[in-house]
């Protein structure tokens, strides 16, 4: 029994830490297998990515845009492909390499879900390796764009498209100043036009206002000048004879004038030293009252 345990003894914890390293191993193989990221390719001269009416989803894949492979390659003018990432995230695009020698295309970057509106970045043959670009918004495109047919020669490029939860990085830093800093300008443009249009309306309307009273003023200075001006003085009221002579009619009296007073009755004598003597008896009895 002694020695039954104690072989016992001796070989417990070799088998405990045999069968730990294992289970380790195996839960950090699991670990790998759930979370590695899957990583595809995306070539502009594949139909089916360039045909693709729904955006590549950043959930747990990466993508690497690469210009021709696949197994069926064909050629386009216009290649537009979109990628979409999962709410709160951003996405960002690294650049393993880039060259363009055919100045007839382009690449065309856009912060949105269509290839429509204000363009993000384009590159041409004047441009070297971009550094990293990286946007808080969940939509980014990348086109293609082509003047004219070259076989899929004259450029070459490997884009890696990725998820980003931080707002922090590099490109996004860059853009969110520059938006900033748009936002500004044109507030600042704005605002400036609107001031100067202020100030020349009423400039304007001032003048206009200046220039019309001077043109009334010259109207109604010429104007007075054609009226008939009075040959003579007009005389003082002192030299009118009806003014001082007391029997010139109406003469001037005392204001209020008196109370009327009636006249007497008449008399057959004052009508018969008015009409002269009568022989007419009726006439004379026909006067009296």
């Amino acid at each position: 029994m002694t020695v039954y345990s104690s072989v016992t003894m001796t070989t417990l914890p070799h088998s405990q830490w045999r069968y730990g390293t294992r289970r380790l191993f195996l839960l950090c193989l699991l670990h790998l297998v759930i979370y590695t990221e899957a990583s595809y390719d995306i070539f502009f001269s594949r139909y089916g990515d360039c045909d693709r009416r729904q955006p590549f989803l950043l959930a747990d894949e990466d993508y690497t845009l690469k210009p021709v492979g696949g197994t069926f390659v064909h050629e386009n003018l216009i290649c537009t492909i979109t990628f979409k990432a999962p709410t709160e995230y951003g996405i960002c695009l690294t650049f393993d390499h880039f060259k363009i020698t055919d100045c007839s295309v382009r690449i065309k970057v856009y912060s949105s879900s269509t290839s429509s509106g204000m363009t993000w970045r384009v590159l041409d043959c004047s441009d070297t390796k971009p550094n990293q670009m990286c946007t808080s918004s969940r939509y980014v495109t990348v086109q293609l764009v082509k003047d004219n047919m070259n076989s899929n020669k004259g450029y070459n490029f490997k884009i890696d498209v990725e998820k980003s939860n931080s707002i922090t990085e590099k490109g996004v830093l860059f853009a969110s100043i520059g938006v900033f800093v748009g936002v500004i300008l044109g507030v600042v443009a704005l605002t400036a036009i609107l001031a100067i249009s202020i100030l020349y309306c009423c400039c304007k309307h001032r003048k206009n206002t200046k220039k019309k009273t001077a043109q009334t003023i010259a109207t109604a200075s010429h104007e007075n000048r054609n009226l008939v001006q009075p040959s003579a003085p007009p005389i003082d009221i002192e030299d009118r004879h009806w003014a001082s002579d007391p029997h010139f009619y109406p003469p001037y009296g005392p204001y209020p004038p008196p109370p009327y007073v009636p006249p007497p009755p008449y008399q057959p004598d004052d009508i018969m030293q008015v009409h002269g003597p009568t022989n007419d008896h009726n006439q004379i009895s026909s006067v009296k009252p």
